[in-house]
């Protein structure tokens, strides 16, 4: 969506104006007004970049350098970067200065960490990249959890990693120092660094650990000592069949693989069910992994909601149930955008109609000619995101960006 405003003293008027020529026409007057040509991006830079100390870091912003005099500049959160810790090239690539140092300090994050935008300007217009977030990879110490406990023979046994980190970190489990290997009947190993072993065995016993890793390095985590007691399962049979004490709340993202979990005693005589609010869980979007657990395949937004997982005895009377609220969060995407054409009488009001969806909601900003826009007197922004523009007069001819983002990513729409 490309528009210019032109003044033409009687009105202010949105046109749309095609990329390919320099020329725009007032309908109100017939007069020929010369643009310049579209500023634009040939390669913009990476949404999310993690600097690594002893590699080459940078962003790049690549733009048409055939257009006349168009020069470059790099913000970070909405100033200027500072060039004692970052290095400016002339063909618009950033290289930060991060040394060879393994740790990460405070002071390294306070300089390089934040939001980033490239902007690209000439005689009369200023165009603005979508913002590339800058972090340093983190991992932090891995505990398995419980710490120590007891198996029961013919029981379900599950086992937790708990690491955070960023990017996710990939977790392996090894028993007593061996790699511990899925069956895919009796030991699963799930995608939420959780473990699952049904029917414990006597050889389930022993010490279990979990080692996690990303770029950021690799940790492992103590040894829990696990033992397995004989327990005679008719005394467990007051015991509910779904072991999970807890409602629980699970986020994932669009396209990938999300877990349910729904932890069921292997012995049990119930029937699990799983239904999304009242229904059943539609058909092809969930697998079943093990007894209980619900596996949603290439999520989607469309797959939010509240799922209950619920045991049903011999009897056809309901146990117990879990209820598992799902959202699948999603990069923001337009739903409205301006007008192409807009004529309007000077000193009216103009409403640049920009929104965008996301999960969780997007954040929506204006940049008037590459700066962001303050709002207050003439300029409001209504309805989250709709820009308002106040006794329309001449000074307001420029270019506008219409930027949304989330944790996710960002888009923008531009508007001259």
């Amino acid at each position: 969506m490309l528009v210019r405003t032109v003044s033409t003293g009687m009105f202010v008027t949105l046109n749309l104006l095609d990329s390919s020529q320099g020329t725009i026409y007032d309908t109100a007057s017939q007069v020929s007004v010369q643009v310049s040509f579209r500023l634009h991006f040939l390669r913009e830079p990476v949404q999310q970049l993690f600097l690594q100390p002893g590699q080459i870091n940078q962003l790049d912003c690549i733009y048409d350098k055939t257009l006349q005099g168009p020069t470059h500049s790099w913000y970070r959160n909405d100033s200027r970067v500072d060039e004692e810790y970052i290095q400016d090239f002339p063909n618009g690539t950033l290289r930060f200065k991060i040394g060879e140092a393994a740790s990460t300090s405070a002071s390294q994050r306070e300089h390089f960490e934040g939001k980033y935008r490239c902007c690209i300007s000439d005689a009369s217009q200023t165009v603005c990249s979508s913002e590339s977030t800058v972090l340093f990879p983190t991992l932090s110490p891995a505990e398995v959890i419980p710490s120590r406990t007891n198996g029961v023979l013919g029981e379900t046994l599950r086992l937790f990693c708990d690491v955070q980190g960023n990017p996710e970190p990939g977790v392996t489990w090894y028993q007593d120092q061996d790699l511990l290997q899925a069956d895919d009947e009796r030991v699963i190993i799930l995608p939420n660094k959780v473990i699952q072993i049904s029917s414990v065995e006597a050889a389930d016993a022993g010490e279990y650990i979990c080692a996690a890793e990303n770029i950021a390095g690799s940790v492992v985590s103590q040894g829990t000592i696990i033992g397995v007691n004989e327990h005679p399962v008719s005394s467990l049979d007051a015991r509910s069949d779904i072991l999970n004490v807890t409602d629980t709340d699970v986020v994932g993202g669009i396209g990938e693989d999300v877990l349910l979990e729904c932890l069921v005693r292997k012995n049990s005589n119930v029937e699990i069910l799983w239904t999304k609010g009242t229904e059943d869980v539609p058909g092809g979007r969930g697998v079943r992994l093990g007894k209980g657990n619900l596996l949603i395949k290439n999520a989607s937004v469309s797959d939010n909601g509240t799922y209950v997982c619920t045991s049903i005895d011999s009897n056809s009377l309901i146990t117990k149930k879990l209820h598992v609220r799902l959202t699948i969060e999603a990069p923001p995407t337009f739903v409205k955008v301006p007008e192409d054409t807009m004529e309007k009488a000077e000193g009216v009001t103009v409403a640049f109609k920009c929104t965008a969806e996301g999960v969780p909601t997007p954040n929506v900003v204006w940049y008037r000619d590459g700066k962001r826009l303050r709002l207050g007197g003439r300029f409001s922004q209504k309805f989250s995101s709709w820009l308002w523009v106040y006794n329309l007069n001449p000074t307001d001819t420029g270019l506008y960006q219409c930027f949304a983002s989330n944790h996710l990513g960002g888009i923008y729409l531009t508007s001259f």
